[in-house]
């Protein structure tokens, strides 16, 4: 199944059916997300949110694999490397 990957302004990172829009799961952060997501080729979602932490979910269902506390909001999407580096600003 086709998937749209959106982080949104009330916390939320939500995926969506690509064919008919239809809501899949959307697990919510502290704060508000500004940026793009990122989706990996093994089906990772990373979203950095504003409430200081960088996110990395399952794209199946959302569940959390990781996060990271960088200290500060983060409001650019972050952006995959083949050397598994992460630079998120």
């Amino acid at each position: 199944m086709g998937r749209i990957f959106v982080g949104s302004g009330d916390g939320r990172i939500l995926a969506l059916n690509q064919t008919d829009g239809s809501h899949l799961w959307s697990p919510a952060t502290r704060d508000y997300i500004v940026a793009s997501v990122a989706v990996s080729r093994d089906n990772v979602v990373y979203a950095a949110s504003s409430d200081q932490f960088v996110y990395a979910l399952h794209g199946d269902d959302g569940s959390v694999i990781w996060k990271f506390e960088t200290g500060a909001a983060v409001v650019a999407t972050p952006t995959l490397f083949p050397e598994r580096t992460m630079p998120v600003g």
